[in-house]
């Protein structure tokens, strides 16, 4: 946080925006590598040398790297060193450090399998003040303010909206970047006129695109958005346009745990699952909703209209209605 945070106050907004390589998943920029440098040493002093793991990481490698080398890893942990990139780059918005642990079950080892997680917030450069949050499996969610100058510490306890609908709140479908833009917003209007009818005039529902799929968790997980969506890999998968795109991946979601036991329901598409392997390239589509009422009032909607353009098949969209 720190390290990120000094880095960005010794230039210009973008000056650590130069392409340093491109990965299976995503290009790397020059700050990812400064994260590198800082985080490899930490999981090698902290971690390996007490508990051998896989490390599944974007931007560290493409393949999975075993710590220490040669020995049978027990756990598999998913990192992505910094979710938001591009927009802490620019010094625009704080970005997220996103790890989770799964057991290691072998290659069939998914999302779903995850048991701890921690998200970290990566400040820009005019910020000091930062929120952490983690969670276990069954335990619930817990988090708190850190302040980077002082190092005080005020607990933060992670609740979802408990609003009954999301009009007059922030949600919508994530499409950062093209192609597929034009038929993600064409849903997500869509969706609203079902939903919430005509606006008459008005601002019924707020967006905001957050360039952080962990930036959308923590915005859900303490009450700030009511409802996301990223439906890219469908957009790009069904529609032709697939590898045109930078999709959500394995390790954007690797607190979705976080969210979910917080209280928000977190649906992987289009199984209803979070099963996606813990990899660095897999496309991953996801809903989440703050609470039973938003799914409710938004997810049969989303669905049916998922299924009249061919995005969803019939017996995928059946399943989907069929999993509480």
């Amino acid at each position: 946080m720190r390290a990120a945070r000094d880095l960005l106050r010794r230039g210009p907004p973008g000056a650590t925006a130069q392409v340093a390589a491109e990965s299976k998943g995503d290009t790397i920029y020059f700050i990812d590598l400064e994260a590198e440098e800082v985080i490899l040493p930490l999981l090698e002093e902290e971690i390996a040398c007490e508990t051998p793991f896989l490390l599944v990481a974007e931007s560290i490698s493409d393949e999975p790297v075993v710590l220490p080398p040669g020995k049978d890893p027990e756990i598999i942990l998913i990192l992505d060193p910094i979710d938001g990139t591009r927009g802490l780059m620019f010094d625009k918005r704080s970005a997220w450090c996103l790890a989770g642990i799964a057991p290691n079950l072998g290659p069939g080892t998914t999302l779903d399998d995850i048991e701890v997680a921690v998200q970290t917030e990566i400040p820009t450069s005019r910020s000091h003040v930062v929120d952490v949050l983690w969670a276990g499996k069954g335990e619930g969610a817990a988090g708190c303010i850190l302040d980077l100058d002082t190092s005080i510490e005020v607990p933060l306890l992670p609740a979802p909206s408990p609003a009954s609908t999301v009009r007059g709140g922030f949600g919508g479908l994530a499409r950062f970047f093209p192609p597929g833009r034009e038929a993600l917003a064409s849903i997500d209007d869509e969706v609203m006129r079902r939903a919430l009818g005509d606006p008459g005039g008005r601002a019924l529902v707020f967006e905001d695109q957050y360039i952080s799929t962990g930036g959308q968790i923590h915005q859900l997980a303490t009450g700030r958005d009511r409802f996301t969506a990223d439906l890219r890999p469908l957009v790009y998968a069904r529609q032709g346009l697939a590898g045109a795109g930078l999709s959500c991946h394995p390790y954007d979601l690797s607190t979705a745990l976080v969210a979910r036991e917080a209280g928000v329901i977190v649906r992987g598409l289009p199984s209803g699952k979070l099963d996606a392997p813990l990899d660095t390239v897999t496309p991953v589509a996801w809903t989440g909703y703050a609470n039973a009422r938003i799914r409710h009032e938004i997810e049969p909607i989303l669905i049916a209209i998922l299924e009249e353009r061919g995005l969803l098949e019939a017996g995928e969209a059946h399943n989907l209605r069929e999993i509480r």
